[in-house]
């Protein structure tokens, strides 16, 4: 698909021409990646949100589990404390 872009400024596309020499690109290929990034970010600020959430999740159910297994260590010992 061809895309034109119209009245950039002058400061604005020597800008640009001068970050895409710094990584060996082209003005065209660097504009591309730029464009690409954005397109993707969305996408990758959701997955982000929905791997804090359920690094959150897991992070409860691992101290929910934490808390029964010091319950049943308690209880244990005091079953041995009877024998």
């Amino acid at each position: 698909m061809v895309i034109t872009l119209r009245n950039v400024p002058e400061d604005v596309a020597f800008k640009l021409s001068s970050l895409a020499k710094k990584k060996n690109l082209s003005r065209e290929q660097y504009i591309k990646d730029l464009l690409e990034q954005a397109a993707l970010s969305e996408d990758l600020i959701r997955t982000q949100d929905r791997y804090e959430n359920l690094v959150r999740d897991m992070a409860e159910v691992v101290s929910s589990l934490h808390a029964c297994m010091e319950e049943n260590n308690l209880l244990l010992q005091r079953v041995v404390e009877k024998l």
